[in-house]
């Protein structure tokens, strides 16, 4: 029962490390830096701040500066809390596990689980791979609550899946490894996470541009600008040399 080391080897070169995918460390500068030069909205709003002091309106200057200054530190919050969550979500999978390799009982680190991996788990134990429960000893009950938020244990039995970062609360079980890594329920959380927390900071700052998206300088009439703000919608209205008007709406709830 269980793989050789042999075929370990040859699955953990395939499949990689049992670990959430590690990013290069950003720090909080990095992620400010990066408010200003990946947000086309900021550079457009500080194109409107340059041309309202140009022209002298200095309460639109004033009130697009706020503007920028609450975008800049919405996309700094959201950045950073997505961070520290995929920090937290790496801790559950850095410990030791057994399993059974060449027929023996081994104890490994939970990075080095791969799929076909059998696991030897009692109470107290994280989980550290998701797997199918081949054979429990006793009532068998799992926390799922890093999954699921419910703090009942589940009870499980010979046949049912329990997942990478869950806690055996009681009895035994042998399992057979089915996904590691990212592969894994609590991965696809992880990258659930950073995914999230981008696109609700680009919810947050999300634009509408009415008639044409670019904005070119030398069409427009520097004295037909006009910026107001009305239930948290920024609304930028440019005249250009035709008299044609565009309007931008920029929603910022």
């Amino acid at each position: 029962m269980g793989l050789t080391e042999w075929e370990a080897k040859e699955r953990l070169e395939k499949y990689g490390y049992n670990e959430l995918k590690a990013k290069k460390r950003i720090t909080w500068l990095n992620i400010l830096i990066r408010q200003f030069v990946s947000n086309f909205l900021v550079w457009v709003l500080i194109v409107a701040m340059a041309i309202s002091i140009f022209i002298g309106e200095v309460l639109n200057f004033w009130m697009i500066l706020f503007v920028i200054i609450f975008v800049i530190i919405m996309g700094f919050i959201q950045e950073y809390k997505a961070e520290k969550a995929m920090e937290s979500l790496k801790k559950f999978v850095q410990y030791k596990t057994r399993v059974i390799r060449d027929g023996e009982l081994r104890e490994i680190y939970s990075r080095e689980v791969v799929p076909g991996d059998v696991l030897v788990l009692e109470m107290g134990d994280k989980i550290p791979a998701d797997a199918k429960i081949i054979d429990t000893i006793g009532e068998f009950k799992v926390d799922e609550s890093i999954l699921t938020g419910e703090s009942k244990a589940v009870k499980k039995s010979k046949g049912d899946l329990i997942f990478a970062g869950t806690q055996i609360v009681r009895g035994k079980c042998e399992a057979i490894v089915i996904n590691t890594g990212m592969r894994t329920e609590l991965g696809k959380i992880a990258d659930m996470i950073e995914k999230d927390e981008k696109e609700k900071f680009l919810h947050k700052e999300r634009h509408v541009f009415r008639s044409e998206r670019s904005i070119y300088l030398e069409d427009v009439d520097p004295k037909k600008i006009n910026a107001t703000m009305e239930n948290g919608v920024l609304k930028v209205e440019l005249q250009k040399l035709e008299h044609k008007v565009n309007t931008y709406m920029i929603d910022i709830k």
